[in-house]
């Protein structure tokens, strides 16, 4: 009967939260842009993958080349420029990048060289990689609490549900127009801009000042040292360097990236073994393959939506980051042992994408409360950008560990390195509740 209570209990409560965020213009309205944001950049995406295809005589290199263009941004682009974020009003630097991303889909209209093509690419995908640091750290300076937690979370639902319905509405539009569809996008781009920078005055422009967390959380030889000062000058580069300092001086956000790169690591592998897996594993169709991506999607937004409950404080939210982390790795392996069973195979991948789904809310929440307000967007596209290059690995290596020791075995590799992430976090993600902000 307790159970059943505290139960009920969590879930009035997450949908007052979830209510108060929509109620709210200043932050229903950031959610829409998000939405609409996500939305055209997933069917642009698809397009441009599908033109670069067609365009280079059916080339795997040229889409490779894109695959890798799409990725570059949120390795390089986000951490140089994501002290813009921590220098000007966030509302307002998040309309403008939605303005030039819709610019940009205009330019798609005219039938550019490949050259070109991936330029444009490059500058769109350029243009996401600095709104995510800027959108999470705007969040942080308009909510706190639960209400931080719970905007996390509907932020990861709308973005997922972009995901899930860009396929079909490039479908739609594709029937009906052809390189038109950019210009639509543009138009969708535009409008999610101009609703990210609804308000966009009450949000004041963050102030560059010492942190406290920093030399709180930082170890003593360290602060005696000097290591762990930051420095005064609000030049990007020095911001950059002191986000870098954090990030390397303070132990629990060491410890979350440590956490975090070992489990995009292991997504990075995921990614392309799905294929090769349903075929060789699963022998199923190749239809398979997507249905599975689109339960994994539907597991995503089960898991953001029961992320908010779980993360009351820094320190629950720690604890349950490193317990979603454990459980997702198991449920890899539950799935690299389904044995040729698909129904095995898609429950377990749904639950491992529900628990995955759990931790990538609440490491969102953790990076907002562990940093400062004038370091924020720099210290989450750091850890970004670390991820990122944990996810290029794993995607690169992936044909040559099926290779060597087979789908399976690589399939529990992934569960297991992603288990261990959880595992190292249950012993070195360490947050005490008072130094939530």
């Amino acid at each position: 009967m307790k159970v059943m209570n505290r139960l009920n209990a969590a879930v009035r409560s997450t949908i007052a939260d979830n209510r108060m965020v929509l109620c709210r213009l200043d932050t229903s309205s950031l959610l829409a842009g998000a939405l609409l944001g996500s939305l055209a950049v997933v069917v642009i995406n698809l397009l441009l993958t599908i033109h670069v295809y067609r365009y280079t005589d059916s080339s795997p290199l040229a889409v490779s080349a894109l695959f890798v263009i799409t990725f570059l941004p949120n390795l390089v682009i986000a951490p140089l420029c994501s002290g813009l974020a921590d220098r000007w009003n966030r509302r307002l630097l998040l309309g403008v990048c939605g303005l030039v991303r819709a610019l940009l889909c205009a330019l798609l209209i005219a039938n550019w060289s490949l050259p070109i093509l991936l330029l444009l690419a490059f500058a769109i995908t350029s243009v996401s990689a600095i709104t995510k640091p800027a959108r999470y750290a705007l969040v942080a300076q308009l909510t706190t609490g639960p209400l931080r937690v719970a905007l996390n979370s509907m932020l990861m639902i709308v973005t997922t549900f972009a995901g899930i319905v860009g396929g079909g509405f490039l479908a739609l539009l594709t029937h009906v127009v052809g390189r038109e569809v950019f210009g639509v996008m543009a138009l969708i781009s535009a409008l999610g801009g101009l609703l990210d920078m609804v308000r966009f005055r009450r949000v004041p422009t963050p102030i560059y000042q010492d942190s406290p967390s920093l030399m709180r959380n930082a170890n003593n030889d360290d602060v005696l040292n000097g290591k762990a000062a930051l420095s005064q000058r609000p030049r990007l580069g020095q911001r950059l360097v002191d986000g870098w300092r954090l990030v390397r001086f303070t132990p629990a956000l060491f410890a979350l990236t440590v956490s975090t790169t070992l489990l995009w690591f292991g997504l990075g592998v995921q990614e392309p073994l799905l294929v090769v897996f349903v075929d060789r594993v699963l022998a199923a169709p190749d239809a398979t393959y997507a249905l599975l991506a689109t339960i994994g999607s539907v597991g995503g937004l089960v898991g953001a939506g029961a992320a908010t409950p779980l993360a009351g404080d820094t320190s629950a939210a720690a604890r349950n980051f490193s317990v979603s982390l454990v459980l997702a790795g198991l449920c890899f392996v539950m799935f690299a042992a389904s044995n040729g069973s698909i129904i095995i195979a898609f429950v377990a991948f749904f639950l491992f994408n529900a628990t995955y789904g759990v931790s990538n809310v609440i490491d969102e929440y953790l990076e907002q409360e562990m940093s400062p307000d004038h370091l924020r967007a720099t210290v989450i596209s750091a850890i970004g950008a670390v991820g990122t290059l944990g996810y290029l690995l794993g995607g690169g290596s992936t044909g040559l560990a099926v290779n060597s020791i087979g789908p399976v075995a690589t399939a529990v590799g992934i569960g297991l390195v992603i288990t261990c992430a959880g595992i190292y976090a249950l012993f070195q993600l360490r947050v005490e509740r008072e130094e939530s902000q």
